[in-house]
């Protein structure tokens, strides 16, 4: 390890309504998934109400409360197949249908360089899933630790994981500060749990509701980079 250099604030993004604008063809073909692999539909899409807010999380709470157990690990993989291969189709007939937020490529291309900063990703889908939206949308992940549904069903448990393996990756056992880049008030919840700084992506009723959940630092995009840079910097954990 190596600890003669300074404190890196450590930088964790989201993915979809945070980097990607696909918060809704997400939320159509999963449950399309899911009605084609469980047969269960007239499902809630307030996430809210679910005990974790991930892909896998949902999933198994879902089939849990329709079908009085879990689900296989055969259905599970089928479903993420089913999943895959839906997103995967509608990106591709569609191009339209999945795109950036504005600005989002070029800010974590220039932050992957910001002398202080390090880069990570903790996102509630699939890592499959994931990449197709990324490629998509032209956001590049490639090279930076990150942590998905497949490797916990909460959110805190994704971003721990990405945390640990940003940990590895930067060679430090600790860092100045981490901060949650989000656009969902489970996100600003995960950072409290956590006790690490949170900064919204968010316009119009979407960051109010991140403000009702106590977030500060609020930007619309990230088409403003000295914006978010400013916020970056000024970030902290509330209690």
């Amino acid at each position: 390890m190596s600890y003669d250099r300074p404190l890196m604030r450590l930088v964790i993004f989201d993915i979809d309504g945070t980097l990607t604008d696909t918060t809704k063809i997400d939320a159509d073909h999963y449950l399309k998934a899911l009605s084609q692999t469980f047969g269960i539909d007239d499902v809630s899409t307030d996430w809210k109400e679910y005990e974790n807010v991930t892909d896998a999380g949902i999933t198994r709470e879902i089939v849990q409360a329709r079908e009085g157990r879990a689900p296989r690990e055969e259905e599970l993989n089928e479903f993420l197949e089913r999943f895959v291969d839906l997103l995967g189709d509608a990106a591709a007939r569609f191009p339209g249908s999945i795109q950036a937020v504005s600005g989002s490529a070029e800010a974590l291309t220039r932050l992957r360089t910001e002398p202080g900063f390090a880069v990570a990703i903790a996102s509630g889908s699939f890592r499959a899933t994931a990449m197709i939206k990324l490629d998509r949308a032209g956001v590049d992940i490639e090279g930076l630790p990150s942590a998905f549904s497949d490797d916990d069903l909460s959110r805190a448990g994704i971003v721990e994981i990405a945390i640990a393996r940003a940990r590895r990756i930067y060679e430090t056992e600790e860092f100045e500060s981490i901060i949650y880049v989000g656009d969902a008030p489970w996100d600003v919840v995960t950072s409290r749990k956590l006790r690490i700084a949170f900064i919204g992506v968010a316009k119009d009723r979407r960051a109010e509701a991140l403000r009702e959940e106590g977030a500060v630092w609020i930007i619309p995009d990230f088409s403003d980079y000295d914006a978010f840079l400013a916020c970056l910097r000024s970030a902290r954990y509330l209690g």
